[in-house]
């Protein structure tokens, strides 16, 4: 594992295929974190993975880029056995598996909140673009433009930041952003 300057690794954290796996300087994993290196993660500057975060589950291809952050209990999914092999089980003879493989990116400075569930399969490509957010509990299965904000399961476009500004989705009136920060937000 290549790990950059001044990067916190936390106890009780797991890396499965730790070769695969590249963290940037001044990044922070807490404890309970487990990411699997699959077919490569490569996490850059001050990124934040909080506790309990799940990442690259599947073995697909995990980019996070500079300046992102996962809440905690996120779990980022980024590929698995396929529904039409004689087993699903990780654990089953390979030549009863199919396994796929896509890619999920975390475009600059985007987040996912707490408990957030980013469901990319095989040959899918996720991205989430730059200063894109995700809200707490969001089960999302599709790629986010810059600046939006996405909430719900499954999750959809609720707005869009503009120059530190919320606008809601199809009306364009501004928002106090902690309105949509997630689930028990003030209303």
């Amino acid at each position: 594992m290549n790990i950059g300057r001044k990067t916190e690794l936390f106890e009780n954290s797991v890396f499965t295929k730790d070769d695969k796996i590249s963290i940037g300087d001044h990044s922070r994993v807490d404890a309970f974190v487990k990411i699997e290196g699959g077919n490569g993660v490569r996490i850059g500057d001050y990124v934040h993975i909080a506790s309990f975060c799940h990442l690259n589950i599947g073995g697909g291809e995990l980019v996070m880029e500079d300046g992102t952050a996962c809440g905690s209990g996120t779990r980022i999914i980024s590929g698995g056995n396929q529904p039409q092999a004689l087993s699903c089980s990780r654990s089953a003879p390979e030549e009863q598996q199919i396994v796929g493989a896509g890619k999920v990116i975390m475009r600059k400075n985007s987040c996912c909140y707490a408990g957030v569930t980013i469901c990319g399969h095989a040959d899918q490509v996720i991205e989430i673009g730059e200063g894109a957010r995700i809200a707490a509990g969001a089960v999302l299965t599709k790629s986010v433009g810059a600046g939006e904000l996405w909430k719900g399961v499954p999750a959809r476009c609720v707005g869009v930041y503009i120059d530190g500004k919320f606008y809601a989705e199809g009306t364009g009136e501004f928002i106090n952003r902690q309105y949509y920060v997630g689930p028990g937000a003030r209303r």
